[in-house]
C-alpha cells in the first residue's frame, strides 16, 4: 500500500463468551499549518461471542499537503460447515488519496505528488485466509488504481500519459507437520507453497520503461512459484 497505510492487528476469539463494544471518536479533520496533521478518528471493535471477532477502523488524514481517507476491516469467525476445526479470516485495508503534495518551504509552490505511479487516487489490499486444523490457505488482492506517468504534464506531451489500474492476485497453502501426524512427529516444521501473480498479470503499459518498477514489481516478474518449509524450537 502507500505511504499513510496502517496495517490493523487482527483480532482472536477469546475464551469465554462475552459481548463487548468500544467506541472512540476525534473532532473532525482539520487543515492545520504547514506540516500540522490532525486526525479524525473512529474505531469501533465488537466481539460478540466465541466465534466471531471482527474490528473496524477509519481515519482521516488532513495536512496543507495531504488529504487521504483510509479504512480497514478484520473479521474472523469459525466455520464448522467447512470443517470441524476450521476458520475463516478477512482482511481488508483501503486507501483513498485526494492530495499529495510536496513544498519545500512556505513561499515555494508545491509539487503534485498524488495520483502518480506509487500514489493512486484508489488502491486496497484484501487478504482472505482459510484453516483447518493442520492445513492452511491464503489469498491475496492488491489493487492498484489509474495513476498518470508524471505529475503536472500538458495532455500531449507523451503518447501514453496515463497508466491503466491493475490487480495482482497471490494464493498458497501451507501444511502443519505436527497437527496432521503426531505432536511429537515433526513438532514445530511447517510446509508452504506459495504462487505469486496467479494470473501472469502483466504491469500497465508501457511500465517499467517509465519507472515504477516496485509499484509493478509482481507483473515485471510474471507468475512464479515458491515452496519452503520452516521450523521451530
Amino acid at each position: 500500500m502507500l505511504p499513510f497505510t496502517r496495517h490493523p492487528a487482527v483480532g482472536h476469539p477469546g475464551t469465554h463468551r462475552s459481548t463487548r463494544r468500544q467506541t472512540e471518536t476525534v473532532p473532525a479533520c482539520q487543515a492545520g499549518g504547514l506540516g500540522r496533521t490532525l486526525f479524525a478518528r473512529k474505531f469501533v471493535r465488537s466481539q460478540a461471542d466465541d466465534d466471531l471477532v471482527a474490528e473496524h477502523r477509519a481515519d482521516c488524514l488532513v495536512r496543507n499537503d495531504s488529504i487521504a481517507l483510509l479504512g480497514a476491516l478484520d473479521y474472523r469467525r469459525k466455520t464448522p460447515f467447512l470443517g470441524v476445526k476450521s476458520e475463516v479470516g478477512v482482511n481488508l485495508s483501503y486507501q483513498y488519496l485526494d492530495t499529495l503534495t510536496t513544498q519545500v518551504t512556505e513561499d515555494s509552490e508545491p509539487t503534485r505528488t498524488h495520483h502518480t505511479i506509487g500514489y493512486p487516487k484508489h488502491s486496497f489490499v484484501l487478504n482472505v485466509n482459510y484453516q483447518n486444523g493442520p492445513f492452511g490457505w491464503f489469498g491475496s488482492f492488491n489493487y492498484t488504481g489509474k495513476v498518470d506517468q508524471e505529475a503536472d504534464e500538458a495532455e500531449n506531451f507523451r503518447e501514453h500519459p496515463r497508466l491503466d489500474d491493475v490487480m495482482f492476485v497471490n494464493t498458497g497453502i501451507s501444511f502443519d507437520v505436527a497437527g496432521a501426524l503426531n505432536k511429537k512427529i515433526g513438532k514445530g516444521m511447517t510446509f508452504r507453497f506459495i504462487v505469486d501473480n496467479l494470473f501472469d498479470t502483466k504491469p500497465p503499459f508501457p511500465v517499467p520503461a517509465d519507472g515504477g518498477s516496485v509499484t509493478y514489481f509482481t507483473g515485471i516478474l510474471g507468475r512464479y512459484f515458491r515452496a519452503g518449509a520452516s521450523i521451530k524450537f
